[in-house]
């Protein structure tokens, strides 16, 4: 039995999140970037699953309004939390349940604050 991809949802408050991409009003950036609309989350999308640490600190840097000294005063568990959302497909802009999905193989994450 195949398990069929899901909507990506945010893991605060489980509503369906968009595409992650590039902003208008932001400088280019590594990472495409999102923002949940029901609870204003930020999401950054790693597309290797390698580079976390450096979509976290853009997310965080977003958050903050591209404010250095707040993002980095800030306290984990205090001021702000984490969740990462692995196996997600920007192509389909779904989480699907295995690592391969249409012989692609898929290693992409999203990482919320």
């Amino acid at each position: 039995m195949t398990v069929a991809p899901e909507t990506p949802r945010c893991p605060f408050c489980y509503c369906t999140i968009e595409q992650p991409g590039e902003l208008p009003q932001r400088k280019v950036v590594e990472f495409p970037i999102g923002a949940c609309h029901h609870c204003g989350a930020v999401y950054v999308y790693d597309a290797t699953g390698h580079n976390m640490g450096a979509a976290f600190i853009e997310a965080l840097l977003f958050a903050c309004n591209e404010d250095d000294f707040l993002a980095f005063s800030l306290s984990h568990g205090e001021d702000y939390t984490d969740a990462v959302v692995g196996n997600y497909d920007i192509y389909t802009h779904t989480v699907v349940p295995d690592r391969a999905y249409n012989d692609r193989y898929v290693r992409g994450a999203l990482i919320f604050l």
